[in-house]
């Protein structure tokens, strides 16, 4: 694997200040990287940058079963819910952008409720199972070389996505761009500055006598090289030509679980659990929900 050193991808500078090793135990147990926090805007991310190449990025998400939760009744209502809130912005129905539709099940609700949906991934195996099993109309490749119409979408989602992509500023931009004015973008993602992995830092730290984190996964599945919290997502979508209308944290629950068996590590998931819990009811939940606006480049 070959690594490169970057500037923040957000707001271009290399003022980043390293928060700890993240190690790859699960692929090769003597690989690692540094995370490091951008001083000026926030984003965490991995420093040497892993590159990964088209067969590597197309291996990583090649099982579209075996990825996401098999409970397609669950996954569907989370959908439902999301596009309730989504709704409040904007309650006339229109053309809707999911980036990262994945297996499609958003971009089938939507249509289930009136929306013309189109979705874009990188996985040529998601877009197919997509098509396939919810109709749905989905296209392969990355949002910024995908060929899409300016100022053509009412709607656009980001769930659990833009912490993979390779530029999040570059697809914020693009969603910018394609989105009408007063278009309604709505983001889910990981919330790094949350509780869990704060407690988490603290004991692996003190487990491994050296600068731990629990941060990011950019050496392993999922393969997380972004992360972000209230702040930094606030400064992402800013500097890409929105305006933050709703920020919040949540998620009393999931978080997955530390990979392992036996006693000792199905006590570490219960207490890791609890910490998740805590998190959420505190306003220091494991996930960050926002709603944004077009506004202008500047």
């Amino acid at each position: 694997m070959k690594f490169e050193h970057v500037n923040c991808n957000i707001c271009g500078l290399d003022r980043a200040r390293d928060i700890g090793k993240r190690k790859s135990p699960n692929r090769d147990p003597g690989l690692e990287t540094n995370i490091a926090r951008c001083t000026h805007c926030g984003l965490l991310y991995p420093n040497p940058m892993p590159l990964f190449t088209k067969a590597e990025m197309q291996g990583n998400f090649k099982s579209p079963e075996k990825y996401f939760s098999p409970n397609l009744e669950t996954r569907l209502k989370f959908f439902r819910n999301v596009l309730c809130e989504l709704e409040k912005m904007k309650p006339g129905k229109g053309r809707m952008l999911d980036v990262g539709c994945g297996r499609g099940e958003f971009l089938y609700v939507a249509r289930e409720k009136g929306w013309k949906a189109i979705g874009t991934d990188i996985s040529e195996a998601f877009v197919d199972y997509a098509r396939s099993k919810f109709s749905v109309d989905a296209l392969t490749g990355d949002l910024e070389d995908i060929d899409l119409e300016r100022n053509s979408f009412d709607a656009a989602s980001l769930i659990s996505v833009i912490q993979y992509v390779q530029n999040p500023s570059g697809t914020l931009k693009k969603i910018n761009s394609v989105l009408k004015e007063n278009g309604i973008l709505y983001i889910e993602v990981t919330n790094e500055d949350a509780l869990v992995f704060k407690i988490g830092d603290f004991f692996k730290n003190l487990k491994e006598k050296r600068k731990i984190t629990t941060r990011l996964s950019p050496l392993f599945p999922s393969f997380q090289i972004y992360g972000f919290g209230k702040e930094s997502l606030k400064n992402a979508l800013e500097s890409a030509g929105f305006k933050v209308c709703r920020v919040k944290t949540g998620g009393l629950f999931g978080g997955g679980r530390l990979p392992g068996r036996g006693p000792g590590n199905a006590m570490l998931n219960f207490a890791r659990k609890i910490v998740i819990f805590i998190g959420g009811l505190t306003g220091n939940g494991h996930l960050i929900f926002c709603i944004a606006k077009k506004g202008r480049m500047e």
